[in-house]
């Protein structure tokens, strides 16, 4: 089955379920889902001022499957094409600081502070990008 790729739409999916996840007191898989929220945010981010996805072959994978902190430096090559919001929140050293795609295997690893960090980051960061709401 092929599926089709809606950026916007999966950020949109990640953040409302990270809230969720948080609700519940799943901090681990809360976590995860706010990270990729505000990564599934920069790609549509990239994807809207059209940065070919040749210009960033990271090995033999394409930029828009690789994961924070790899893509977050991606994009930043390109600051002058992104928005101010959008580089400023790239440039933090806090932003989605210790987040990591690896994580959707650990074993109670996210804490509270670092989940709600997460989640303020993501919710401001997908709407720097433009995509709620689309």
């Amino acid at each position: 089955m092929k599926y089709e790729e809606d950026f916007p739409g999966a950020a949109r999916r990640h953040l409302h379920d990270g809230k969720l996840l948080a609700e519940s007191n799943r901090l681990d898989n809360a976590g995860y889902h706010f990270g990729l929220a505000a990564e599934c945010a920069l790609k549509a981010a990239m994807r809207s001022i059209n940065i070919p996805t040749k210009e960033f072959m990271v090995g033999e994978k394409d930029a828009y499957y690789i994961h924070f902190p790899k893509l977050k430096n991606i994009a930043l090559k390109h600051t002058g094409r992104i928005s101010k919001q959008v580089s400023e929140s790239l440039n933090k050293s806090s932003f989605m600081q210790n987040w990591e795609i690896r994580m959707r295997y650990s074993k109670k690893a996210v804490e509270g502070k670092q989940c709600e960090a997460w989640a303020n980051q993501a919710e401001e960061f997908v709407k720097s990008c433009f995509v709620v709401g689309l």
